[in-house]
């Protein structure tokens, strides 16, 4: 193991972390309180789900790193692919929320009626 890349797998795990407590920080506020149920809220949250999913995606790779060991390759695919599976519903939702602003933006009597 070198140690040049378990100090920077270390530090990406690290920042990863903090980034999984904050997108779960959003996720949890939009579902508890709401005032936060509206659709640009509703879509953050759905995107700040998806980012969590991306981070937790680096967790057991991280984990099968340090300990130098092998795992089957069907543990391998359910633990990428559910996760990836997930993350796929980022741009898609940066997409959403995008319009949905540029539609505030442009029709914001229309907004507001609804």
């Amino acid at each position: 193991m070198d140690i040049k890349t378990f100090v920077f797998k270390t530090i990406n795990l690290f920042t990863d972390t903090i980034g999984l407590l904050l997108f779960g920080n959003v996720v949890y506020l939009t579902i508890k309180y709401k005032d936060l149920h509206t659709l640009c809220h509703v879509l953050l949250g759905l995107y700040s789900l998806s980012h969590a999913c991306s981070k937790v995606v680096l967790l057991p790779n991280y984990i099968l790193y340090v300990l130098q060991s092998t795992i089957p390759t069907y543990i391998c695919v359910l633990i990428v692919l559910i996760p990836g599976t997930l993350m796929m519903g980022v741009f898609t939702f940066m997409v959403s929320i995008g319009i949905d602003r540029m539609l505030g933006i442009c029709f914001p009597f229309w907004l507001a009626l609804s």
